[in-house]
């Protein structure tokens, strides 16, 4: 199991350490993805990475010397010493080490046992021979090595590419979306469970990390967003809700919105907006429903201005008394000549709070698609077959997101 000494004060050396932590924990993720479903990854236990099959034992120690050369057995010392240290406790698991020289040189992919002797023989200018395999014989020493593989690990980048492959293909989407949101949740799902003291937290198994990338919330934090660009974000999330066909206006589709004084305007601009893509559209197309929260002055100004802007919308007579049955209520629309699309509708848009709106039985008026501007609240998956959480964007681009999926 990795110590995590003190970072080294010069500042090479940090980045060294910082970059080689990073490598362990993005070959666990790698580990976690290509395991079966049975099997168990224990991370931060004997080693690194250790591997349960049911059948064998698997114990991976990963090193990143991106700046060092591979000069003799005696580079391998301290990962293969603590190794045979395990293996003289009784245990016959295999071992793996995993690891990255900046120059391989003629690094071996196993030990014989005049190889072994050689790494863990330690020589100093004064005092004494180390040999670190004392007190085990021959016998044993030949039945490690065989146990023993050594593979020539891929540099950082070369990793990285491949866990996003491996991403991709476990998520089903693109490498912009897995770059953009899931690498940094794979990431972030090791390094939880690295830190923490309980035996029980650090296993893990493939279907958890999948679990924990396909989870409703598709968030990241904000470095993440700075380090790809807001608009390669915008582009990923985007992708995101049309894979997950909230684009399909035949679906009851809604959105949730905060309004305050500062997002004052972009919110009415984006109401107006989602109307009025309802007119011209096929007359089995459903308007969209928009929830908002807010101060009752704001939510009537809001009113205010979409009637001033001629948007008719169904609020179920909520500043009377809400009366559900209005609310859910189909609108009476007339089509253009003998065609399908619609000219004009008894309204184009329902808006309501979210008091009134939660006064609904699921059943009455179930959500196929819910995008929350946001966090997503616990009442959202009571209502809704799919919720999407949107943050991290000004107010501005999320009315242009969401005029381009409307």
């Amino acid at each position: 199991m990795t110590q995590y000494p003190s970072l080294p004060t010069d500042s090479r050396a940090a980045h060294a350490a910082i970059a080689g932590y990073e490598y362990q924990f993005d070959k666990t993720a790698l580990t976690l993805l290509s395991a079966a479903n049975t099997h168990v990854v224990q991370i931060e236990g004997i080693e690194d990475i250790d591997l349960h099959t049911g059948l064998r034992s698997e114990a991976v120690q990963v090193k990143y010397f991106a700046g060092q050369t591979y000069s003799s057995p005696k580079s391998l010392r301290d990962p293969v010493r603590l190794m045979l240290e395990h293996y003289k406790t009784g245990a016959r698991w295999d071992y793996v080490l995993h690891v990255h020289f900046g120059n391989f040189g003629v690094m071996p992919d196993c030990f014989d046992v005049t190889l072994l002797k050689q790494s863990l023989t330690k020589k100093p200018r004064t005092g004494e021979v180390m040999e670190y395999f004392a007190g085990v014989n021959d016998v044993d020493l030949d039945d490690f090595c065989s146990r023993l593989r050594i593979i020539r690990g891929d540099s950082f980048e070369e990793q990285e590419t491949a866990l996003i492959a491996a991403l991709r293909t476990a998520v089903g989407c693109d490498d912009d979306e897995v770059v953009a949101i899931y690498l940094a949740k794979a990431r972030e799902f090791v390094h939880e469970r690295a830190r923490s003291d309980e035996s029980s937290v650090r296993s893990a198994t493939r279907q958890e990390l999948i679990d924990w990338l396909t989870v409703k919330d598709f968030l990241f934090d904000k470095w993440q967003m700075q380090k790809i660009g807001a608009d390669r974000y915008r582009a990923a999330q985007k992708r995101k809700l049309r894979s997950a066909e909230f684009h399909k206006t035949t679906k009851k589709r809604a959105i949730y919105l905060e309004i305050s004084t500062d997002n004052f305007d972009e919110t009415v601009s984006l109401c107006e907006v989602l109307a009025r893509k309802h007119l011209g559209r096929l007359k089995s197309a459903l308007p969209w429903t928009i929830i908002v929260g807010g101060t009752p002055d704001l939510v009537r100004k809001l009113k205010i201005e979409l009637v001033r802007s001629g948007i008719t919308f169904n609020d179920g007579h909520e500043d009377l008394e809400f009366q559900p049955r209005a609310f859910i209520a189909n609108p009476v629309i007339n089509t253009r000549g003998a065609g399908d699309r619609i000219e004009r509708s008894s309204f184009i848009l329902r808006l309501v709070t979210q008091d009134s709106f939660r006064m609904l039985e699921p059943s009455q008026f179930k959500i196929s698609r819910f995008v929350s501007i946001g966090d997503e609240q616990n009442w959202m998956g009571d209502t809704a077959d799919q919720v999407f959480a949107l943050r991290h964007f000004e107010p501005v681009v999320y009315k242009q997101l969401m005029e381009e999926i409307a």
